[in-house]
C-alpha cells in the first residue's frame, strides 16, 4: 500500500467523521428549536387560559346588561348575523351563509384579564368574511366611547383562525424567529451535503 492510498483513505474517514458530526448537530439544533417553540406556545397557551379565566370585575362604568343590550343592537344591525349568545364577555354568534344553505359561526372575547376595555380576541369558521370583523370593531367601538376617557387604551386587536385543537392567538414574530432557525439549519444541511459530495 502507497503512503498516497493511506493518506486518501484517512481523509475519507476523516470526512465522513465530520459529516457524521455536523449531521449530529444539525439534527439536535433542529430538536432543540423544536422544543423552544413548544415551550413558547405552551407558555402562550398558560397565559391565554390566564386571561380568559379571569374573573370579571366590570368596574369601569359599563355593566354586564348594557354589554348584552350593545351586543344585541350591534347585531341586529348586522346583515346575516341570526343569533348570538353571550357567556360573559364572550360572544358567540352564527352566521347565515349567502346562499342561505348553512350558517357558520364566530367568537369575539372582549374579556382582557376580568376588565372589559374594549380589545378582544376574534376566532372564526370562515376566514373569508368581513362579518366578524365588522361587528367586532363596531362593539369595540361602542363599548370604548362609553368608557371613562383615562380607561380607553390602545385598540389591541388580536384575530385568530380557529384550528382543529385550540381558537389560541399566537404571535407571528415568534413563527418568523423559528422559521429563520429552520432556515439557516437546512443551509447548513446543504453545504454539509455539498462538502461530502466534493470529498468523496
Amino acid at each position: 500500500m502507497r503512503k498516497e492510498d493511506n493518506y486518501e483513505d484517512s481523509f475519507g474517514v476523516l470526512g465522513t467523521l465530520a459529516l457524521a458530526a455536523a449531521a449530529g448537530w444539525v439534527i439536535h439544533s433542529i430538536n432543540k428549536s423544536g422544543k423552544e417553540a413548544q415551550a413558547k406556545r405552551e407558555a402562550q397557551e398558560q397565559e391565554e387560559e390566564r386571561r380568559r379565566n379571569s374573573p370579571l370585575s366590570l368596574n369601569n362604568g359599563i355593566t354586564l346588561n348594557e354589554f348584552v343590550s350593545m351586543a344585541n343592537h350591534i347585531a341586529s344591525r348586522t346583515k346575516r348575523i341570526t343569533c348570538i349568545t353571550v357567556d360573559g364577555l364572550v360572544i358567540h354568534a352564527t352566521v347565515q351563509s349567502q346562499s342561505h344553505l348553512t350558517e357558520w359561526n364566530f367568537s369575539v372575547d372582549f374579556n382582557d384579564y376580568g376588565h372589559l376595555t374594549g380589545k378582544y380576541w376574534l376566532s372564526s369558521d370562515n376566514d373569508d368574511s368581513i362579518i366578524p370583523q365588522w361587528f367586532a370593531d363596531k362593539l369595540s367601538t361602542a363599548i370604548k366611547d362609553k368608557l371613562p376617557k383615562q380607561d380607553v387604551s390602545a385598540p389591541n386587536i388580536n384575530v385568530t383562525t380557529p384550528s382543529k385543537k385550540s381558537n389560541y392567538p399566537y404571535p407571528a414574530e415568534n413563527d418568523s424567529q423559528d422559521n429563520m432557525n429552520i432556515y439557516v439549519l437546512a443551509i447548513i444541511c446543504a453545504l454539509l451535503i455539498l462538502f461530502a459530495f466534493i470529498l468523496f
